[in-house]
């Protein structure tokens, strides 16, 4: 059974919107191999609990305009 995504979903682990061609692992949907790699870690070694104490738990990575890092 193939997991559909779409672009312009939000990632995940960090909400990013999906811009790009999405990374799909566990039906879930994440904008970069980094985000989906974490996942992975957390997954694999039962601490998927992580998940539960925030929507989005995971700091984006990508600069505003300014340059500096999206909060």
């Amino acid at each position: 059974m193939a997991v559909e995504a779409k672009i312009g979903t939000t990632c995940f682990h960090c909400g990013d919107k999906v811009e790009e061609t999405p990374y799909v692992l566990d039906s879930h949907t994440f904008c970069c191999l980094g985000c989906q790699t974490v996942y992975q870690i957390l997954s694999q070694n039962n601490l998927e609990s992580y998940y539960r104490y925030n929507t989005h738990p995971g700091k984006s990575q990508k600069l505003t305009e300014a340059g500096s890092l999206l909060s």
